[in-house]
């Protein structure tokens, strides 16, 4: 199998400068995100994952005139507010909007951008809006953006999604061994991955990194050893360690410029990588190195 075809193309960086180590580029113009499209459908990648909360990314996906009813589109949708009302009419609306602007017969799956925290009543009325925009044939599937296992679990207790979305490195494989993947699997669930370069840390060197990173420099000197035992840049090691693990069917990857995505499809995926083990099971704040959520505290 090509592993291209295993790649989901992430557009955050289309309508927003993204990511912790992009601070100093800027979002992409329409000619540039046309030479995404075009080399997309050169190396037969038929994946591009969006959300409504990407400023503009619909408008400039449309304005490059190129037909994409030829992708499967990933859509993701805001979750409710405590106390909101309207809240299904609201989200049918803009799915409506999006799709229109778009120009597509229907999205491949809609998605929860995040399932962080929900109380039952927001849980029962995402099922609720979520089924009705596959009954109406707005998508063919719907599913979930997680961020750990916990929201997972809490959203099976109301329904079963067809796919999830999940971070996935080599500091954080919670999605991809142990009980919750057996119920991923259980339930016949898709995993698509994200985060893969955690955002470019991955890719970086330590004494570029920000300093507020600096506790965990043990943790990236071991991800610098292994790479260079193994004879491998960082960027390989990281698409190679996703792409070999069979349980997982899409990887979204982002890029902030048309040269690193050339880059990224130049890469030779090594097979016969092992995933490393470095963390300990007693290891401290790592939930504030792998959630990017909580960078800012």
């Amino acid at each position: 199998m090509n592993w291209r075809k295993k790649v989901c193309l992430g557009t955050a960086q289309f309508g927003n400068v993204y990511g912790i180590t992009n601070k100093k580029k800027s979002e992409l113009s329409v000619s540039e995100i046309k030479k995404f499209l075009i080399l997309l459908k050169k190396n037969k990648i038929e994946f591009v994952d969006t959300a409504l909360n990407y400023k503009n990314v619909d408008i400039k996906l449309e304005k490059t005139k190129i037909n994409l009813n030829k992708f499967k589109i990933i859509t993701k949708i805001p979750r409710p507010k405590a106390k909101e009302k309207f809240y299904k009419r609201k989200i049918l609306r803009k799915i409506l909007k999006s799709k229109e602007i778009l120009k597509i017969k229907s999205f491949n799956a809609i998605l929860i951008h995040n399932c962080q925290d929900l109380n039952v009543k927001q849980a029962k009325l995402i099922k609720d809006t979520l089924n009705e925009l596959k009954d109406r044939k707005l998508t063919k599937k719907i599913g979930l953006s997680v961020y750990n296992p916990k929201d997972l679990n809490f959203m099976l207790r109301f329904f079963i999604p067809d796919l999830i979305q999940a971070p996935h490195n080599v500091f954080d494989a919670r999605f991809t061994q142990g009980k919750i993947l057996n119920k991923i699997f259980k339930n016949n669930i898709e995993l698509h991955v994200r985060s893969v370069f955690l955002q470019g840390l991955l890719l970086t060197d330590m004494k570029n990194i920000n300093l507020k990173f600096n506790k965990w420099e043990k943790l990236f000197e071991k991800w610098d050893l292994y790479c260079k035992k193994n004879k491998i840049s960082k960027l390989e090691a990281s698409v190679s360690l996703a792409m070999k693990n069979k349980k997982i069917k899409k990887i979204v990857v982002g890029f902030s410029n048309i040269d690193e995505f050339i880059e990224f499809l130049k890469i030779q995926v090594k097979n016969k990588l092992i995933f490393p083990k470095f963390l300990t099971d007693n290891e401290k704040n790592i939930d504030k190195l792998i959630n990017p959520y909580n960078w800012k505290t």
